[in-house]
């Protein structure tokens, strides 16, 4: 079985012309997904003591129809199945009744001092296929120009990082809208799409090179201070 989870859209999770912002959702999904594990006795302190933990490497999000501040909305969840050492996750957003947006994540565990890849067999029981609340079932590689034009640098902060000790996965839609500036007058984000690389620590350093797409943006970011690829994303828009 998976989880639900209804509740009304805060005053301070929006943008500047009300609708919901990406980051936002993503909490509502991290928040529905870790009551999801709790409730089949994975939760944060048991898989710590097991010494590991889960990390997202892949996500993809499309939104259909809005969501604007006081929405009331059902965000749905479930488990795919492990496909090799990937989790699969699944998520489903109803606003009155009818689906506004619908996401799926890829998902790797690893050890939490090595930080390599764990066996999944032995989890394998906790995340047989459940349903498929998504209508694409495939996430591909953000596939981005060879060159990108744009650069902004992002350090950081306290309070990007996580009980995981590094920067929160929430918080990396964020940094590319304030990359850009934020989206122009009547845009709206219709998809976005993240390959998580490699993890960011408190006080690392992000080169981000950004460029304009023909519906949209595309990201990609190098940790200055590991010198790995962080993640690369893109957002597309619609007017």
């Amino acid at each position: 079985m998976g989880a639900e989870k209804t509740l009304t859209v805060t005053s301070f999770d929006v943008m500047p012309d009300s609708r919901i912002k990406p980051s936002a959702l993503f909490r509502y999904y991290q928040q529905t997904a870790r009551e999801h594990l709790d409730s089949l006795g994975l939760c944060f302190d048991v898989m710590r003591e097991k010494k590991c933990v889960f990390v997202i490497t892949r996500m993809k999000q499309v939104f259909y129809k809005d969501i604007r501040g006081y929405d009331e909305i059902c965000v749905k969840t479930c488990s795919r199945g492990i496909r090799g050492a990937v989790f699969t996750r699944d998520y489903s957003v109803l606003r009155d009744g009818e689906v506004a947006c619908e996401a799926s994540t890829q998902w790797a565990l690893i050890d939490l001092e090595s930080r390599r890849i764990c066996r999944p067999s032995v989890y394998a029981d906790y995340f047989d296929k459940q349903e498929e609340l998504c209508s694409f079932t495939d996430i591909k590689k953000c596939q981005l120009p060879e060159t990108l034009e744009g650069k902004y640098t992002y350090r950081v902060a306290f309070s990007d990082i996580d009980e995981n000790y590094h920067m929160n996965n929430t918080r990396y839609t964020d940094i590319c809208l304030d990359a850009i500036g934020g989206l122009d007058k009547g845009e709206s984000i219709s998809e976005i799409s993240v390959d998580f690389l490699s993890e960011a620590r408190f006080g690392e350093t992000l080169e981000i090179r950004l460029d304009r797409l023909e519906d949209g943006y595309c990201f990609s970011a190098e940790n200055v201070d590991t010198g790995k690829h962080c993640f690369n994303a893109i957002i597309r828009t619609r007017r």
